[in-house]
């Protein structure tokens, strides 16, 4: 059970820079909007971390507010920190891409 907790949180860890990843390869594969024009590259880099920031934020908030009970330990935000906040950013960082993709824009 211990190996899986381990799993679950190293990939969540790591999720964020897979998520960056994805976002690169993306962008440099759908730059051409539909009238022909380049979309901006600096646009696109602020939509993604902005909205993968302030999902980050919730994401760990959210996770602190959880895990972290009146029996907890004092180490019980670390779940919070780097589980749900990683996680949450991959996801909004996905959700980025694909309205991204789909709508020619951000969402």
């Amino acid at each position: 059970m211990e190996a899986l907790a381990a799993i679950l949180v190293y990939s969540a860890m790591l999720s964020p820079l897979i998520a960056l990843a994805a976002a690169i390869v993306v962008y440099l594969k759908f730059q051409g909007a539909p009238e022909g024009k380049r979309r901006s590259v600096i646009l696109f880099s602020f939509g993604v971390l902005v909205v993968g920031l302030v999902a980050g934020w919730f994401g760990a908030a959210m996770g602190i507010g959880g895990f972290c009970s009146p029996q907890s330990g004092a180490q019980c935000g670390f779940a919070g920190i780097f589980f749900t906040g990683p996680a949450s950013f991959s996801l909004a960082v996905v959700a980025y891409l694909y309205f991204w993709v789909k709508h020619g824009k951000a969402p």
